[in-house]
C-alpha cells in the first residue's frame, strides 16, 4: 500500500489505532514497513483473522515516480494486489471536501500550444474493481492546481472528476509489472476550494512537512496563514474517510 503524504498514513494508521491500541503499531514513514491487519473490525476477532501487507510513504509528485520505480525494483515478491490511496482536488461537483472515491481511469495533463489537455487514457490492467466507493476519473498534472478558475478549465477539457499527481505514475507502474491495483481518494479540497501554489514547497521528497520553508513563506507572506489554515480543515476532514476508506477495501480484499 502507497501514500504519497505522511499525513495521508498517519489518517489511516489512526483508524487502524482505534480498533484495538495493543495490536497497534506506529508506522515508520520513511521505509517500507510491515504491518499485520485484522480484516475484521470487532476487537474480538483479531486473532481469528489476518491479512499481511506493507505499507510506505512516497512523497508526491515527481519524487513518488521515483520511489515508486526504485521500491518495485527491489520488492522481491509479487503482492496479491497494490493500493495507492491518499487525498486529491475535486473538479466535478460532486466532488467535494470529504468524499471518497475508487478511480477507473487516469488521463494525463499536457500543455500544448493551445493550452489544450492531451487525454492519454490508462486503463485498469487485469483488475477488477473493489466496488468500496463511487467510480471516478482523475487528472493526472505536474504542479498544483491552486485556485478554482483552475480546476474549472480542468474539468472543461477533460471532464475528469478529481485531480492529483501520482495517479498516473503508479498505474503505469502496475501495468508495467503485472500487478493488481486499486486507487482510492479522498477529496481534501473541492473545486470551488483554492490551495496556495507556495503548497508543493512544503512538502519534502518522501511526503513530510518543510517546517522551515512553511515558515519561512508565512514570514514573507503572512496572509498565507490563513490558506494554510483552509488546507488544514480539509485535510482534518477528508483523514477520518481516508482511513476508513481503506480498511473497507482491506476488508473486500480479504475476503476475495
Amino acid at each position: 500500500m502507497f501514500f504519497a503524504l505522511e499525513v495521508e498514513a498517519a489518517a489511516f494508521f489512526k483508524q487502524i489505532s482505534n480498533l484495538g491500541a495493543e495490536h497497534y503499531h506506529a508506522p515508520c514513514f520513511r521505509a517500507p514497513t510491515s504491518f499485520s491487519f485484522p480484516p475484521i473490525a470487532g476487537k474480538d476477532d483479531w486473532e481469528k483473522s489476518r491479512w499481511d501487507w506493507t505499507s510506505c510513504v512516497l512523497g508526491p509528485g515527481n519524487g513518488f515516480e521515483k520511489h515508486l520505480g526504485d521500491y518495485l525494483s527491489n520488492l522481491g515478491y509479487v503482492p496479491d494486489w497494490v493500493i495507492l490511496a491518499g487525498f486529491s482536488g475535486g473538479l466535478g461537483e460532486g466532488a467535494q471536501c470529504g468524499t471518497q472515491f475508487e478511480i477507473r481511469e487516469v488521463l494525463q495533463f499536457c500543455v500544448g500550444p493551445n493550452s489544450v489537455i492531451d487525454s492519454v487514457r490508462t486503463q485498469w490492467a487485469g483488475t477488477t474493481p473493489l466496488g468500496c466507493s463511487p467510480f471516478a476519473s482523475s487528472l493526472h498534472v505536474p504542479s498544483v492546481l491552486s485556485g478554482p478558475d483552475d480546476k474549472r478549465r480542468a474539468r472543461l477539457e477533460s471532464s475528469c472528476d478529481l485531480v492529483d499527481m501520482e495517479s498516473l505514475y503508479f498505474t503505469k507502474s502496475m501495468e508495467k509489472f503485472g500487478f493488481r491495483h486499486s486507487i482510492l481518494r479522498v477529496v481534501s479540497d473541492g473545486p470551488t476550494e483554492s490551495l496556495p501554489r507556495q503548497a508543493i514547497n512544503w512538502i519534502n521528497e518522501f511526503g513530510a512537512l518543510r517546517g522551515g520553508s512553511l515558515a519561512w513563506d508565512l514570514l514573507r507572506n503572512p496572509l498565507l496563514i490563513g490558506d494554510l489554515w483552509r488546507m488544514a480543515q480539509g485535510s482534518f476532514r477528508a483523514g477520518p474517510n481516508l482511513g476508513k476508506l481503506v480498511l473497507q477495501a482491506l476488508e473486500v480484499l480479504s475476503d476475495s
